[in-house]
């Protein structure tokens, strides 16, 4: 499975929580880097995921985090959607 799809079902799952880079690759098994490249492409295809300055839900640092925006992750033509809905 792509990486990219393991992070937009991963910030799909929890949408609404805020995560930095090194908490997602933590959790992805990958690198900050290739988590940091896999979402700007998952942002440049559909705009449901946000990109700030905040604090991270699991470490509490000030640092880029990345959220999945409730409500509009419903609009995602992904078997992404499809699975977690089942999964739910």
């Amino acid at each position: 499975m792509k990486l990219e799809t393991r992070v937009a079902g991963f910030l799909v799952f929890h949408e609404n929580h805020d995560f930095c880079d090194a908490c997602l690759a933590t959790r992805l098994v990958s690198t900050p880097a290739e988590v940091r490249a896999a979402i700007d492409e998952l942002r440049r295809r559909a705009a449901v995921f946000l990109r700030d300055r905040w604090a991270c839900e699991v470490c509490g640092r000030q640092a880029e985090v990345t959220r999945a925006l409730a409500g509009r992750t419903v609009a995602m033509k992904s078997p992404i959607r499809r699975r977690a809905s089942r999964i739910a």
